[in-house]
C-alpha cells in the first residue's frame, strides 16, 4: 500500500521532468498545469491518505499480548516507527515543493543543482 501511495505522485513527477527536457518546455502553462497536478496528488496521497488511512489502520491493529502475532511485535513496532519517520520526510519535502512553486510564481530564478555539478572521473 505504501508503494501505491508513492507511485501515484511519482508518475506526475516523471512526466513533468520528461516534459521539461523536451523542445516543448517553453510552453509554461503546461508546466504550471503539471506542477499543480503533481502537487495536488502529492499532498492528497502523502499528507492525507498515507497517515489517515494507512498509518492509522496499522497503528490501530497492532498486535496485542492476546494476539498470536504478538511474538513479532518488536518488528511490527519498528516498521511502524519507520513509517512515521517517512511521514515526517513527506512533510519536509512538501514544504520544498510548495516553496518551488512560490518562488517560481514570484519570478525568482530557481537553480537546478543537478545540471551544475561536474562529474569527477
Amino acid at each position: 500500500m505504501i508503494l501505491i501511495v508513492h507511485d501515484a505522485s511519482d508518475i506526475m513527477i516523471a512526466f513533468g521532468r520528461s516534459f521539461v527536457e523536451t523542445k516543448y518546455a517553453t510552453k509554461n502553462y503546461v508546466i504550471v498545469l503539471i506542477y499543480i497536478a503533481m502537487t495536488s496528488i502529492w499532498i492528497f496521497m502523502r499528507i492525507l491518505v498515507f497517515p489517515f488511512c494507512l498509518l492509522a489502520n496499522v497503528y490501530a491493529n497492532k498486535p496485542t499480548p492476546k494476539n498470536e502475532w504478538h511474538q513479532i511485535s518488536f518488528e511490527y513496532n519498528y516498521l511502524l516507527t519507520m513509517a512515521f519517520v517517512l511521514y515526517g520526510m513527506h512533510i519536509f519535502w512538501t514544504y520544498f515543493i510548495i516553496m518551488i512553486g512560490v518562488r517560481s510564481s514570484s519570478g525568482k530564478a530557481i537553480e537546478n543543482v543537478h545540471e551544475n555539478q561536474k562529474i569527477k572521473k
